[in-house]
């Protein structure tokens, strides 16, 4: 039984190293007709959101109120430190750079981000989601739309050179839905071999599982800065992308259905919080050292740490 465990996560794994190859060159082809923006960060970041938005609308449906929260949010801690942590790794490694310098482009994620960190703050003081809070949380993510679309426009004037947005989107489709299904049993193939090595259902759920979900995303990051040092901006904006859909749209919808207290989750949404505005303070000057990649591996045991201290 261990050994057909193992041999089914060696070819999810395969699977999904495929699928983020297909979605970085897709991403690639998109980047010549839209841009770095909307090609990572609204196209690669809604793709990659995708099996979390099918999970939060199922459960929303179903009445599974703290599934759909935490399934909106599993992933932000994880990608905004050991993700982008990995992705300043792995730019040193190929382009012995201890350095990486961010196109001004990211400049909309960012703001939007901040934004959206604020607006959860006052969502966490508040202490619920509700119908209105639901709106007030989805409001930064069609401000990031209208900025994205706007910033297009004024690139279309400069006569930005095309490419093929056919193409572009065939291969982020082709790669990206499998990832709906592969992710749902990888995470449970994992979680398999957890419990029969006696994994406790505390560190699966807070550490394993995460790791397991946002797999794909981290794959595709080093694919594309893999191909292209300049590709490194299109990655991050990727996981701002993603994690802005999750804490705006998401959690809006999750409101806009039902009032849903978020006291039982505080010390998880306030980590959250410090997460974000820890990976916002690093990327602020639009550089990102080496040693601060580096740090956000020791923030992440630490909030880890905490997470288990406080929730065994």
């Amino acid at each position: 039984m261990v050994w057909f465990l193992i041999l089914k996560l060696i070819i999810l794994l395969i699977l999904v190293a495929f699928s983020a190859t297909l979605m970085a060159r897709g991403t690639r082809e998109l980047e010549r007709s839209f841009g770095k923006g909307i090609a990572g960060g609204l196209i690669l970041g809604f793709v990659n959101a995708l099996p979390e938005t099918i999970i939060v609308i199922q459960a929303v449906l179903n009445g599974f109120y703290d599934i759909a929260l935490g399934s909106a949010l599993g992933g932000n801690i994880l990608l905004l430190t050991l993700g982008i942590g990995l992705v300043s790794i792995f730019y040193y490694l190929k382009y012995k750079s201890n350095t990486i310098t961010l196109d001004n482009d990211i400049n909309i994620e960012y703001s939007s981000f901040l934004i959206a960190v604020v607006i959860l703050g006052i969502a966490v003081a508040y202490g619920k989601l509700n119908y209105y809070m639901g709106l007030f949380l989805i409001s930064p993510y069609i401000y990031y739309i209208y900025k994205r679309y706007k910033n297009y426009r004024n690139m279309s004037k400069n006569g930005k050179s095309k490419g093929s947005i056919i193409k572009g989107l065939t291969y982020v489709i082709i790669g990206g839905l499998p990832l709906i299904f592969i992710s749902k049993y990888l995470i449970s193939t994992i979680s398999s071999i957890a419990s029969m090595f006696n994994v406790s259902p505390l560190i699966l759920a807070i550490l394993i599982t995460p790791i397991a979900a946002e797999l794909e995303e981290n794959l595709t990051a080093i694919k594309l800065i893999s191909d292209s040092p300049s590709s490194v901006t299109t990655a991050l904006m990727n996981f701002i992308g993603s994690k802005l859909e999750n804490m705006t749209l998401l959690l809006g919808i999750v409101g806009i259905y039902q009032t849903v207290s978020l006291r039982s989750s505080l010390l998880y949404l306030l980590l959250i919080l410090a997460t974000s505005l820890f990976a916002l303070g690093i990327i602020n000057d639009r550089n990102i050292k080496i040693r601060e990649g580096l740090s956000l591996f020791g923030i992440y045991a630490i909030l880890i740490v905490i997470l288990l201290r406080f929730s065994a």
